[in-house]
């Protein structure tokens, strides 16, 4: 009995372990994009939307309004004791 019990939670917490890692994983990847793609937004587009403004473009006609970098730490899992 205590062999299958064994058994099953090790099952139980690989099966979930993976589920969580794979989220995690992709929570990182898309707040690392989207802080790259913030970055990219206020060092070239804001700095040549400004320019061409300047410049008499009436497309810019309206201020670009800051976007602001994603800084959230994922929460751990913490061990069953």
């Amino acid at each position: 009995m205590k062999k299958k019990i064994m058994k099953k939670s090790i099952h139980l917490k690989q099966r979930n372990s993976k589920h969580f890692s794979s989220i995690g994983t992709g929570l990182r990847f898309a707040v690392s994009n989207y802080n790259n793609a913030v970055g990219s937004f206020e060092s070239r587009f804001i700095p040549s939307a400004k320019k061409m403004k300047e410049l008499g473009d009436s497309s810019f006609k309206e201020e670009v309004s800051d976007l602001n970098s994603i800084e959230l730490a994922i929460r751990p899992i913490n061990e069953i004791k």
